[in-house]
């Protein structure tokens, strides 16, 4: 149930397309790169060589948007519970 709620959320974000887009390009919103750029710099706190998925996932969890607040609420997921390794229980 997770994983179909972000899903659904992901799937009503706007896309990009049409003749004016340059193919090779990557458009990113100023969410996600507020959000890449914090996970970057938690990587650099924690001393790690590279950004990891548990990196952006944390900066995520720590200022999600309206919606993904909404579904981390309802799911009782959290910076605890997923440093906890508890995530395994939002998946299944």
């Amino acid at each position: 149930r997770f994983l179909a709620s972000v899903d659904k959320v992901i799937s009503e974000l706007p896309k990009v397309s049409g003749s004016g887009r340059e193919p090779d390009k990557v458009y990113i919103s100023k969410e996600t790169d507020k959000i890449l750029n914090d996970a970057e710099k938690l990587a650099k706190k924690n001393k790690d060589e590279y950004v990891s998925v548990e990196h952006i996932m944390l900066s995520v969890i720590d200022k999600p948007s309206d919606k993904l607040s909404g579904i981390f609420k309802n799911h009782g997921l959290s910076k605890d519970s997923f440093m906890e390794k508890k995530i395994i229980n939002f998946i299944n």
